[in-house]
């Protein structure tokens, strides 16, 4: 049952966890990592993340390399999803995106769209995408920054 002044309509922000005050937050970060290659490294930007109070991290520069066209691994505890696309041959760049558990089932679409961009679509009412995407810094060659 609906009360005075409420509608049908949800947002997508349906997707986040209640908080104490029963409101719905969802709180979108991204973050240059440099490396997630390290062991370890995944589970340190999670557990800052569970500190923040943060639900969703776009990633540039993981350098992680993978066959897939996007990677699914679950950190060691199962509390967070990293989607990524593979980084480039010589393991630089790479995008992706860490979503925690809660949020993760949400999702209905990913897609790599290139070596720097990617995106993903999450279930609600309007639905949601959430776009990462890396450029090159200034100091960055400037064949890398036309292209």
């Amino acid at each position: 049952m609906m009360g005075q002044g409420e509608t049908a309509r949800t947002s997508a922000l349906d997707i986040a966890p209640r908080t104490k005050n029963n409101l719905k937050d969802l709180n979108v970060t991204t973050y240059n990592v440099r490396t997630l290659r390290q062991p370890g490294k995944l589970h340190q930007l999670t557990s800052g993340c569970d500190k923040a109070g943060i639900h969703i991290v776009g990633i540039q520069e993981h350098r992680l390399i993978t066959t897939d066209e996007i990677c699914h691994r679950w950190e060691e505890n199962g509390s967070w999803l990293l989607l990524h696309a593979s980084c480039n041959s010589n393991s630089t760049g790479g995008v992706g995106l860490l979503l925690k558990k809660d949020i993760a089932k949400h999702v209905r679409h990913v897609e790599k769209i290139d070596n720097r961009i990617m995106l993903a679509n999450f279930e609600g009412n309007p639905s949601t995408t959430v776009i990462v995407l890396y450029a090159p810094t200034e100091a960055g060659d400037e064949s890398t920054k036309v292209n």
